[in-house]
């Protein structure tokens, strides 16, 4: 049977009581023996932990308000279900942690605003046909490598198909990943990547930022006629205390020249910007 976590309520009485009844409860799902019948058909937010591809369709279906979804780890089947494509029309928040791509191969989330990924993710080549189904709604995307070594980053292609997303953030990206990404960012070269990207974060260990990078980021902001790239976050992880000479390879001149210019850039530490504080 599933276990079920209910948080604790100290019987305090006040504004966000009400509040509480209207959302419900978060409930926690673990590894299932077998499906069972989901009596929680008012539930808007659901954790699972360990389930099969069978098992969280059917408790999917059993949730029809749910809104906000986390799964943690993976179990059961090699290859996706033969299943048709199961339509949750409420959920908008989707959070995949170490999981198969085989948990969203039957899935169409119209209503998906925000997706995050975290950890292995194997099978990627699954979520290509789910973003198609599901990115029309989509808003804000976060990829997490956990400090999984053998973990590449998302594919460019992910993100073709992703035209209303405003907000992306990758972290602990491997360094052979972020460079590519920021270079395809160059609206001159294609205006169908992320055309309406605002606000982007990037966390690895080094960070290249030459001359093509900037031109691809000024492409965004100001050389850009539709959305702009209102905020940059280029931040070394794992080092609080570091100079900014060890960031890598930077071009710290044009960046300061496009930080002038309106863009609201932060290139170091999580603490320190070394593009205004030296």
């Amino acid at each position: 049977m599933p276990k079920v976590e209910m948080p604790r309520n100290r019987g305090k009485k006040g504004p966000d009581s009400k509040q509480r009844h209207r959302e419900k409860t978060v409930f926690s799902l673990k590894a299932m023996a077998r499906p069972s019948p989901s009596p929680w058909s008012q539930l808007t937010a659901l954790k699972t932990e360990n389930l099969a591809v069978t098992d969280f369709l059917h408790v999917l279906r059993g949730c029809p308000r749910l809104r906000k979804c986390t799964v943690y780890t993976y179990a059961g089947e090699h290859e996706p279900p033969a299943f048709p494509v199961l339509v949750h029309s409420a959920l908008e928040e989707l959070h995949l942690s170490h999981v198969m791509g085989q948990f969203v191969h039957c899935l169409e989330l119209p209503s998906l605003r925000t997706l995050s990924l975290g950890g292995a993710i194997s099978n990627a080549t699954h979520f290509l046909p789910f973003l198609a189904r599901s990115a029309a709604s989509l808003r804000e995307f976060v990829f997490r490598r956990y400090g999984v070594a053998q973990v590449e980053g998302p594919p460019l292609q992910w993100f073709h198909i992703r035209e209303n997303i405003v907000s992306v953030k990758l972290d602990d990206l491997p360094d052979e990943t972020s460079r590519p990404f920021l270079l395809a960012l160059d609206r001159t070269v294609d205006m169908g990547f992320l055309p309406r990207l605002r606000s982007l974060h990037i966390n690895c260990d080094t960070h290249r930022v030459d001359a093509a990078v900037v031109h691809a980021l000024q492409s965004r902001y100001t050389e850009c006629d539709g959305a702009k790239l209102e905020v940059l976050r280029l931040v070394r992880i794992f080092y609080d205390r570091i100079h900014w000479d060890r960031m890598g390879e930077i071009d710290w001149d044009s960046l300061w020249d496009l930080g002038r210019s309106g863009m609201d850039i932060h290139v170091g530490s999580p603490e320190k910007n070394f593009l205004w504080d030296w």
